[in-house]
């Protein structure tokens, strides 16, 4: 057999060929159309199975009028955090027999270059994780096509956002610190820009005044939704020598990053500093010590972006999307608060 031949894509008619039967008994056989002889079908699927057919699934569907695809723009390929978030839109396209396309992006011009991308494979709906886009901006670049966004805050229309309770969150996780006797609770945020770091804050703020403790701006810091940056940002805390005893961290990958410059200045989580995160991923059991944290419910937040996805793409009204309630976890990163002993602490050799 020619070695050339083989990186050629078969087509129904080498197919026909190789059973001695015409293309159209071929189509027939493949597609489910009129009944064909049973000898005749058997030569058709010997044929498919040596020259190992496999049928060009995009160009199908597009004669369809639908790709039967759908696209993921996720902030970055690096985080941990949006494994589970895929695996649950998957899991759901494949109940409808659709396909995922993913892409990448990073700031506002990354997000733009995925969006196109996407949009250039005539993908039939978007799901957005997360983003730095407008609102304005982002109706712009995808008018047309159905869209649902996820982890990215208020877009100004409820039937487009899978919603979790971060706010909730965000309180249930500074009230557990108080309701064991923690009274300076440090807050490292994710960046304030995001919609979900808000929230989290503004329920973190909540918790202190309903136990009647003051909110001290300076005991916020700033960070990105990763564990370099939530070191960065505890180290930041450190140096400003202010006492606290416990801390919520905005993610749990900047409360992993936090705990390691606690360490690196000799302070024990939960002994000197009780941490607790916000996303309960799979890690947050297994790290040392394992951390409290308020968990997303990320596998299902893919899923019920599908669902709300493939309505709108079906011609189907958008409906308000359900609203996901936010745990909290209590693992090992949280105790009673011992000694304040954080002012002048220096790092270790």
């Amino acid at each position: 057999m020619d070695p050339k031949r083989n990186k050629q894509a078969v087509t129904v008619y080498d197919i026909a060929l190789k059973a001695g039967v015409s293309p159209a008994t071929v189509s027939r056989v493949l597609h489910g159309g009129a009944r064909v002889v049973v000898a005749k079908r058997a030569a058709v699927m010997e044929a498919v199975r040596q020259l190992r057919y496999r049928p060009n699934v995009m160009a199908q569907d597009l004669a369809s009028g639908r790709s039967q695809t759908v696209g993921l723009v996720l902030p970055d390929t690096v985080s941990s955090f949006w494994g589970q978030l895929v695996g649950g839109v998957e899991a759901a396209l494949r109940t409808r027999g659709y396909h995922l396309l993913m892409a990448s992006a990073k700031g506002s011009d990354g997000e733009q270059r995925a969006l196109d991308l996407l949009l250039s494979h005539q993908v039939d709906g978007l799901v957005l994780a997360s983003g730095a886009l407008s609102d304005a901006e982002l109706a712009e670049i995808v008018r047309g096509v159905p869209f649902v966004t996820v982890c990215r805050g208020a877009i100004g229309d409820d039937s487009r956002r899978i919603r979790v309770e971060n706010r909730e969150g965000g309180r249930a996780a500074a009230t557990h610190l108080i309701e064991l006797g923690h009274t300076r609770i440090a807050h490292l945020s994710g960046p304030l820009a995001h919609g979900d770091a808000l929230e989290r804050r503004a329920g973190y703020r909540e918790a202190l005044e309903a136990a009647g403790l003051s909110f001290d701006a300076r005991l916020v810091v700033e960070s990105e939704f990763n564990m370099a940056s939530g070191l960065t940002a505890m180290e930041q805390l450190l140096a400003t020598r202010l006492a606290f005893t416990a801390v919520f961290a905005g993610s749990d990958q900047i409360a992993l990053g936090a705990i390691l410059a606690l360490d690196r200045h000799g302070l024990d989580v939960p002994g000197d500093v009780s941490v607790v995160g916000f996303d309960d991923e799979t890690f947050a059991s297994y790290c040392r010590p394992p951390l409290t944290t308020v968990r997303q419910p990320t596998f299902e937040l893919g899923q019920a972006a599908v669902r709300s996805l493939l309505t709108q793409a079906d011609g189907g009204k958008p409906a308000p999307t359900p609203c996901f309630a936010a745990p909290l976890c209590v693992r090992a990163s949280t105790a009673r608060p011992g000694p304040v002993r954080l002012i002048g602490t220096r790092p270790r050799a």
